[in-house]
């Protein structure tokens, strides 16, 4: 038996295992995180969330202690949700840098 984020797989090999490590990453930018890391910016007048998101965005398909709310499943209030560039002057109040710019 193997779990992975809340899923449970019966009979898969140890290599099969190995393989879905590499092949999925643990973390991947959503929409609802992007959106938490943006308004906690603008409410904090900093980048720390953004960092930390960041921080597990670069090495999407390592284990990142203390940051599994990352991996989970979007909530129900994000269904539809969606963020682009031009959500950029959202947060123009605490001269966040625009994307692609990191």
């Amino acid at each position: 038996m193997f779990r992975r984020a809340g899923f449970v797989y019966h009979g898969v090999s140890r290599a099969a295992r190995r393989r879905m490590r590499r092949a999925n990453p643990r973390c991947v930018l959503r929409d609802h995180l992007a959106q938490n890391a943006i308004e906690a910016a603008v409410r904090e007048r900093g980048y720390g969330e953004i960092d930390r998101l960041l921080g597990v965005l670069r090495s999407p398909f390592d284990e990142h202690p203390g940051c599994e709310r990352y991996a989970r499943e979007p909530p129900d209030w994000a269904r539809g949700l969606q963020l682009s560039c031009s959500s950029w002057p959202l947060a123009a109040s605490i001269r966040m840098r625009p994307c692609g710019r990191y």
